[in-house]
């Protein structure tokens, strides 16, 4: 190992350029700060900042409290998310396969919440005439479905990520 003299006279020039380099940038650095500074209080007297400072603290103070109203909102949402519809589903098919029946007239439409609560709507047209019929959905299953609304319910529980 060199001893301090022998370590700075060896060494010296690079010890000087990292003395010089680190001095431009801490002057660069004060120098941008100050011009700054100039630019904030030009042409201002001391009420005057004084206003520019009130201003910004009640900008601020404001923006505080719209983030609280925001954060209070985010929160109501978040609880009514158990109650807000987040899947619905709907078939289209045709009701019966005689002559005279209408193509692909009657559907079936499913919505229900996360926690698979909501109802089942079925429109069926059958030789001009249609019959609507509403069942409740229960934890992602109703009773006695048809073909057409079991597959209305595998689509919501595919939503939900229940069914693949």
């Amino acid at each position: 190992m060199l001893p301090a003299k022998e370590f700075v006279l060896q060494y010296f020039v690079e010890i000087l350029a990292f003395i010089s380099i680190l001095y431009l940038t801490t002057l660069y650095f004060v120098f941008s700060t100050y011009r700054k500074l100039q630019k904030f209080t030009k042409g201002s007297d001391s009420k005057s900042l004084e206003d520019k400072i009130i201003q910004i603290l009640q900008d601020n103070k404001d923006i505080i409290s719209d983030l609280d109203k925001i954060k209070n909102i985010l929160s109501k949402l978040i609880k009514s998310d158990n109650s807000s519809f987040k899947y619905v589903a709907s078939e289209k098919y045709v009701a019966d396969n005689s002559p005279d029946s209408f193509n692909k007239q009657s559907f079936s439409l499913a919505v229900a919440n996360k926690n698979g609560d909501g109802f089942l709507i079925s429109s069926i047209t059958l030789r001009g005439e249609t019959f609507f019929y509403i069942k409740d959905i229960q934890d992602f299953t109703a009773k006695a479905l048809s073909d057409e609304e079991l597959a209305v319910i595998e689509k919501i529980k595919r939503q939900a990520g229940l069914v693949r």
